[in-house]
């Protein structure tokens, strides 16, 4: 059904996709309760459907490097949440904070976590990226705490960093006073975010 539905949208829709280097034919499945009835409980019944819509650069203008802003005492998901689910509930808990680091001059928020308000979790909602000074070593947040949404982009680029580039990737805490003694160069990634550049990352404690 998924495939199909793929497959029908994208031809429907194919005189909207955007010249090659110049944007993309964006897809968003999407599945949400549908029965008859008001109450909190589940749905006997569920939608599925696909939005679709030619996009450009997910952060405005040419390919360029973003700056992210930290600020402890906000994040984005707990232990024990749905932090790592792609529901539509995750992407509304971030918005206060990007509103206030865009005010300040930043471009995205970068959430820490809940408990310590020491370790990186994500970008806005792109997943996170250091390359240690060694050159050698790609480090990203570890998902075992739940917190983290397991994006395909965080996992073909975790497979294209170890097969083409031979570096070693590692799935850990990383803490965000690590960035100004141990790594060399970062950058997050998504669906939207493809894979973008950091040039300048600000604290507030």
């Amino acid at each position: 059904v998924f495939i199909n539905a793929i497959d029908f949208v994208v031809r429907a829709n194919c005189k909207f996709i955007p010249p090659v280097g110049k944007g993309a034919l964006y897809l968003r499945p999407l599945l949400f309760g549908s029965a008859k009835g008001l109450g909190v409980k589940p749905s006997e019944e569920a939608t599925f459907c696909i939005y679709s819509s030619p996009v450009g650069n997910y952060f405005k203008g040419n390919l360029k490097c973003i700056s992210l802003q930290a600020v402890k005492g906000y994040a984005r998901a707990a232990r024990g949440g749905s932090g790592n689910i792609k529901a539509g509930g995750n992407y509304a808990p971030p918005f206060a904070l990007q509103r206030k680091v865009r005010d300040r001059g930043y471009d995205e928020a970068l959430f820490l976590d809940a408990s310590e308000g020491e370790y990186i979790e994500e970008a806005g909602a792109s997943n996170f990226f250091a390359l240690l000074k060694d050159k050698k070593t790609l480090v990203t947040p570890s998902l075992e705490n739940e917190t983290i949404l397991p994006g395909v982009t965080r996992a073909s680029l975790i497979e294209l960093a170890k097969a083409e580039l031979g570096l070693t990737v590692v799935e850990r805490p990383l803490s965000v006073h690590e960035l100004r003694d141990n790594v060399d160069e970062c950058f997050c990634c998504g669906t939207g975010a493809s894979v973008t550049p950091v040039g300048r990352i600000g604290y507030l404690s």
